[in-house]
């Protein structure tokens, strides 16, 4: 390996090779070594590259932006550390990690905050989580060094039964865009409990920042703006609300939003209301269930 590493350092600019096994830091310089072969030995398949910048951040794209590769998904990012004395929040949105750091700066806790990023991620994307589905908690207790569990995992309907299934012609399993997959969305209990058992705040003041972003909207970012667009047709065959989460134009057919473009959703403001006034009693037996 110290012979090998030598050889490579010969250079003055970092190296990687399209063949990447290992990774090597020294000096400065990064590098990439192909075990097979000394890196002094170059076929075809090993030439070096120069390690420009457009080379690096090629290499920093988002797993999802490698994957699906569309111009409406390009991502380049040099990203440093991000360094914090008064707490931090982190989610793949920042309106989310916003409304996480306005709870705290108010007084709320990681419990609080938790949960209002859950929310605001409700909102700006409704096509990754929400409270239709489930929700799960660790909670760590700094003064008692206490690591708590919530699962928030609704339970399949009392009515979903085997024979029900028999009937209905499933013997190897129920499809998966079919309704009798649907359990009873757990994430609204365990984000009432979740403030209740581990919080500062009230549920009213951890879900204003969601609220206000559903009511007076937010714009749509690259990603989620391409994911919707992927799942629109979804909203439009299921003939149940979909439209909601959707834009039309002079009576043109329903579309996702586009990259940018300010979406409201005030029924799922409604929604955050009805929750912070009757916490989940609210939401699994009131005008919402």
């Amino acid at each position: 390996m110290g012979r090998r590493l030598s050889a490579t350092l010969r250079f003055e600019v970092p190296l990687v090779t399209r063949d990447t096994r290992r990774t090597a830091r020294k000096g400065g310089l990064h590098m990439a070594l192909a075990p097979s072969r000394p890196p002094h030995i170059r076929t075809q398949a090993q030439t070096p590259i120069l390690q420009t910048k457009r080379h690096r951040n090629r290499f920093a794209m988002s797993v999802f932006a490698r994957e699906y590769g569309d111009d409406d998904v390009v991502f380049e990012s040099c990203r440093s550390p991000v360094y914090g004395t008064r707490g931090a929040c982190a989610s793949s949105q920042p309106l989310a990690s916003e409304a996480g750091l306005r709870v705290l700066r108010a007084g709320g806790n990681a419990a609080d905050a938790c949960v209002a990023m859950a929310a605001a991620l409700n909102v700006t994307e409704p096509c990754s989580t929400g409270l239709g589905g489930d929700a799960f908690c660790l909670f760590y207790d700094a003064g008692k060094k206490q690591v708590r569990c919530l699962l928030g995992n609704g339970a399949s309907p009392s009515g979903l039964e085997a024979d029900l299934l028999h009937e209905r012609g499933f013997e190897g399993g129920v499809p998966p865009m079919n309704a009798l997959n649907i359990t009873v969305p757990g994430a609204a209990a365990a984000w009432c409990d979740i403030v209740r058992l581990f919080g500062r705040k009230e549920m009213a003041e951890v879900l204003a920042p969601a609220t206000e972003l559903a009511r007076e909207g937010f714009a749509v970012s690259p990603i989620t703006a391409h994911v919707w667009k992927g799942s629109a047709h979804q909203l439009v065959d299921a003939q149940t609300n979909g439209e909601e989460l959707l834009v039309q134009e002079d009576g043109a057919n329903h579309r996702a939003p586009r990259a940018g473009e300010r979406f409201k959703n005030p029924n799922l403001a409604e929604v955050f209301d009805t929750l912070a006034k009757e916490g989940k009693e609210g939401f699994y037996g009131g005008w919402i269930a």
